[in-house]
């Protein structure tokens, strides 16, 4: 039997089970990157991006992307930028792990 946990505000992504890699493809999907970027920056294919997101999807208890960063967002698992006026999000740069920027 799993046992429900509340996560207060400022919960860590550990705190959810997360894997290092699921939290850098969940920062790069609220930040606001496509698949296919996210794969790109994460050195992976979209499929297997795919396949972190679905855990993903799993160890929150979400089951959309947009449900996924409200999530996110509600319990300050990262932080948010709002959108540019271009219409593209700004990165959310403060707690991806700074190894992406080479990728």
């Amino acid at each position: 039997m799993p046992i429900e946990r509340e996560m207060s505000r400022g919960a860590s992504w550990k705190d959810f089970g997360l894997t290092a890699l699921e939290e850098q493809a969940l920062a790069l999907t609220v930040a606001g990157y496509s698949s296919r970027e996210s794969a790109l920056k994460l050195g992976t294919t979209e499929q297997a991006l795919g396949l972190n997101l679905v855990n993903i999807y799993k160890k929150l208890k979400v089951s959309n992307r947009l449900e996924l960063v409200l999530f996110t967002l509600y319990h300050d698992l990262v932080d948010a930028v709002p959108m540019s006026l271009s219409g593209q999000t700004n990165a959310v740069r403060s707690k991806i792990p700074t190894n992406l920027s080479g990728v």
